[in-house]
């Protein structure tokens, strides 16, 4: 019978980890009314742990709307939340009165079971599940309506590597759950390293002041958070020296495990400088990144990718577009600062020019011995793709010699798409993947990126000037033994640029010298070059670093078979381990409340009922919305969805579409304010659903309502 339970709960598992959206709301238990739940203060800790960052959130949280409420109701907190790719939570605090209570990692039915029967007798626990690859469920109870919580949530980041820093990109999504944002947010950095002063590579719109508790950490205070902040990042100097990183943790005497950041560029013969003309297009209607966020972006990525044997230009969209200066700029420290400091965004027009501007950037490589072109734009007026097979004729007959073009698709905002040849085309796609593709560049679209960073984005896009390693593989040995159980953080088996260090994490028996072998293709041509790493360029890593790699293991274990075996090795090594997996959770009690005396409900024991959490009533159950228009319904390929008509358009809480089984299979990101919605009949996996009928479900307030759709 065990093995019957295991598998009906893996069904349940599977059939939530779909529904991947970040929601914040105070709802009473015993009632359908709900608020949107609001962050009084935010506190985030960072440390760098190696190829990681380990980050402990600190949240206080209350309700937006306190007079929805009467003083007698006992409300609950419920969080849905996404982390970046390859994440890992390993530790869930809740404060009750004075005290701070750590919650313990239980398999998740017990967990549930425990916290269904303790809200039901009104007591104090919180609850932290991970509901799909990034995506996780925070519950909290009780709570008054003039009231908050606070809870802390330690988790590790997958660090961004380039040449010069390590970057962490910070969940700004949580954070803008709340109404207005937090009232008060603080980032504070342990360096660990007195010379390794941290800095915000780019804030957004808000505005933080710097401070300095000890010769270690530091501190940044927010100001004025603004909703909707895209991009927050912090970096600090990169520990690659000589083109490499190797840091090793010692299990026992002659068994370890290590990690390892390995920079292509350094195994190869010598450093081809590179020359690249970056050009911005800039569309305020299409993009939510200011131009001065833009402009300091850049900046950004040119300190970080490029090296002084390198050079760049830069050009922008305006009337007459020209370059920045009349020769190609040496990426030393000095020149990058003084070009970008008479730089002013607000000589940039607001609407797109693209085809002055990149014909202008086409003239100036043609005519100054060569270079690549980096664009970055977020213009939707080339989408069609009658249009941009003209444009892209008409600036490709400009130069003796075609340049390199690589194209940024940055538009993330009222983005128009466009049909062609059975395909939605988002915004200018069609136009740039061709573009970059028939110049020999590559095509980038923040669309594409996890979690909309764009900093990642921008490193990716300049890390891939200096060529793609296709076919690439990587051997890793070590002395008097060898090395196994690696785990790769960026996919090589897709290509790597050779200017993006490569990441692993591994473990190993033996000792030093450890080797690496890079292998793979250059423009057709095979390469394998080897880097020895000796006793004293090796790191020593903390405990953290086993925490790492089994962290890793859980994930590539959820992303196999769910056999009972399966289930119960990822259970094992969570537990083990202090890494929140699918199976299990974080509990946190009162004090001096003792989880296996606590009497549960038998049915809460046998099985969850995971689909009354995310969708409390049943399909047919449901109000018709006779205010949503949907057109063309029956539809083929994409549908737009109006809201214009929607009554109290501003109560919308959410909108997903699932199928007839009640399954969620789309979730629509309503941050935007957006009227108008195009779905291109694409899962949340990027996947096309199949025909047939599904529904529209809209959360406003209290209410929920259904719109029937055909997809032919």
């Amino acid at each position: 019978m065990k093995k019957l339970y295991i598998l009906l709960i893996f069904v349940c598992v599977i059939f939530t980890s779909t529904y991947a959206y970040n929601s914040l709301r105070v709802l009473d238990p015993g009632s359908w009314m709900s608020t949107s739940g609001k962050i009084e203060n935010a506190k985030i800790t960072i440390t760098p742990e190696g190829l990681f960052f380990k980050c402990d959130l600190e949240l206080t949280i209350t309700t937006s709307q306190p007079e929805y409420f009467t003083e007698e109701d006992l409300l609950e907190i419920e969080y849905f939340f996404d982390l970046p790719h390859k994440s890992m939570i390993i530790e869930s605090f809740l404060w009750v009165g004075d005290s701070l209570v750590r919650a313990e990692l239980r398999d998740v039915w017990s967990a549930n079971a425990i916290y269904e029967s303790i809200v039901s007798r009104r007591r104090d626990p919180s609850v932290l599940y991970k509901r799909g690859d990034n995506s996780y469920e925070l519950r909290v109870y009780p709570m008054k309506r003039n009231e908050s919580r606070t809870v802390i949530i330690s988790f590790l980041i997958p660090a961004q590597w380039n040449n010069n820093q390590i970057i962490a990109c910070i969940p700004v999504q949580i954070l803008n759950q709340s109404p207005n944002g937090p009232d008060n947010f603080c980032i504070i950095v342990n360096s660990q390293d007195a010379t390794n002063e941290p800095e915000i590579i780019e804030s957004g719109y808000s505005d933080f002041t710097f401070g300095n508790f000890n010769g270690n950490t530091c501190w940044f205070n927010c100001e004025a958070y603004v909703k909707n902040t895209i991009n927050l990042s912090v970096a600090l100097n990169s520990p690659i020296d000589n083109g490499i990183y190797l840091s090793t943790y010692p299990v026992n005497e002659n068994e370890g495990i290590y990690e390892l950041a390995l920079l292509p560029s350094t195994l190869l013969e010598g450093h081809v400088s590179s020359k690249v003309l970056v050009v911005i297009d800039y569309d305020v209607e299409r993009t939510t990144f200011s131009k001065n966020n833009l402009i300091g972006l850049v900046y950004n990525a040119i300190s970080s990718c490029l090296i002084p044997v390198d050079s760049f230009n830069l050009i922008y969209s305006k009337l007459n577009p020209s370059v920045i200066s009349d020769d190609w700029i040496p990426a030393d420290s000095i020149s990058i600062v003084n070009t970008f400091k008479d730089i002013d965004a607000n000589d940039m027009t607001n609407y797109s020019l693209l085809p002055t501007t990149l014909a202008a950037a086409i003239k100036y490589v043609d005519e100054n011995q060569g270079g690549e072109i980096l664009l970055i734009t977020s213009s939707n007026e080339e989408g069609s793709y009658k249009t941009a097979n003209l444009l892209i004729e008409d600036l490709l007959a400009i130069p003796d010699k075609k340049p390199v073009i690589h194209t940024v698709n940055i538009s993330n905002f009222n983005t128009i798409y466009f049909y062609q040849s059975g395909y939605n085309y988002y915004g200018d796609e069609y136009f740039l993947s061709v573009l970059s593709r028939k110049t020999g560049g590559n095509y980038l679209s923040i669309k594409e990126q996890n979690s909309k960073d764009i900093t990642s984005l921008l490193n990716n896009a300049f890390g891939m000037l200096e060529g793609t390693i296709t076919n690439a593989d990587l051997y890793s040995d070590c002395e008097n033994g060898f090395c196994y159980s690696k785990y790769f953080l960026n996919d090589i088996h897709k290509g790597i640029y050779i200017n993006n260090p490569v990441l692993q994490i591994g473990k190993y028996i033996g000792d030093s010298p450890f080797s690496f072998t890079l292998s793979g293709m250059i423009d057709g041509i095979p390469f394998s070059e080897i880097k020895t790493v000796y006793g004293p360029d090796i790191s020593m890593s903390e405990e953290s670093l086993a925490t790492l790699w089994a962290g890793l293991k859980i994930d590539n274990l959820e992303d196999g078979n769910h056999s009972n075996d399966n289930i119960n090795e990822i259970i094992s090594e969570s537990l083990d381990n202090h890494v929140l997996s699918l199976y299990t959770a974080f509990l946190a009690l009162e004090p001096g409340m003792n989880p296996d005396e606590i009497e549960v409900d038998p049915e809460e024991s046998e099985i969850i009922d995971e689909w009354d959490m995310f969708f409390p009533v049943k399909i047919e159950e449901i109000e018709e919305n006779l205010n949503l228009t949907v057109n063309p319904n029956p539809f083929r390929d994409y549908l737009e969805i109006n809201l214009n008509d929607i009554t109290n358009r501003e109560n919308i809480i959410d909108m997903y579409i699932v199928n007839v089984m009640g399954q969620t299979i789309k979730v629509f990101d309503l941050q935007n304010n957006e009227n108008i919605i195009i779905w291109n009949g694409l899962n949340d996996n990027d996947e096309e659903v199949e025909k047939g009928i599904y529904f529209i479900i809209l959360r406003c307030g209290k209410e929920i309502y259904k719109t029937k759709i055909v997809k032919i």
